[in-house]
């Protein structure tokens, strides 16, 4: 690591995915307009852009580049749908680098929706 960066105020890396899901959906409960069920699938994705930002004593440095990044991404997605709240959860199948680091992304969350 740059000992540079140790002092930064602002260190971001961005990745954009174009990603497309494949998913089974089960509603339990179909004559109601806010149903229950669940969703499973895979989602597979595609890097098509990635940057940094660092900013450091007011001067920022913006950085285009892949930064050994994976360009393929496969996932396992879920969702549990609860009414008008949707619980939902990826979690890649594979390591984000190439090389280097070990760090598998994942992702949870909610949606309130009608």
């Amino acid at each position: 690591m740059d000992p540079g960066l140790k002092d930064a105020k602002k260190n971001k890396l961005a990745v954009d995915y174009l990603t497309v899901p494949l998913m089974l959906n089960f509603n339990f409960t179909p004559d109601r307009d806010k149903g229950f069920g669940f969703s499973a699938g895979v989602s597979g994705g595609f890097m098509y852009s990635a940057r940094q930002k660092t900013k450091m004593d007011g001067d920022k440095d913006k950085v285009k580049n892949d930064f050994d990044l994976k360009r393929w991404k496969l996932s396992y997605i879920g969702e549990l749908n609860l009414g008008p709240v949707k619980l939902y959860g990826s979690y890649a199948v594979k390591t984000m680098w190439d090389k280097g680091l070990d760090q598998t992304p994942y992702t949870v969350g909610f949606r309130i929706s009608n």
